[in-house]
């Protein structure tokens, strides 16, 4: 069985707020209000796709509320 390596690209959470203009945590306290997708955690850690947010600013965009 071969397993192919993802083409997916995870965002830390210091990488989000900077793509997003907040401080780290104001992601969480977003992620809480469920005003930001909820993230993966890796290693404890979280991350989030980056596809994921990217659909979630077009949607924004667009005048979407969560």
């Amino acid at each position: 069985m071969q397993v192919e390596a993802s083409s997916e690209r995870y965002l830390k959470k210091r990488e989000l707020a900077v793509m997003l203009g907040f401080c780290e945590r104001s992601i969480m306290r977003f992620v809480d209000g469920g005003l930001l997708p909820k993230p993966i955690y890796i290693n404890k850690q979280p991350r989030w796709r980056l596809s994921e947010i990217e659909g979630w600013l077009s949607r924004m965009k667009e005048g979407w509320k969560p």
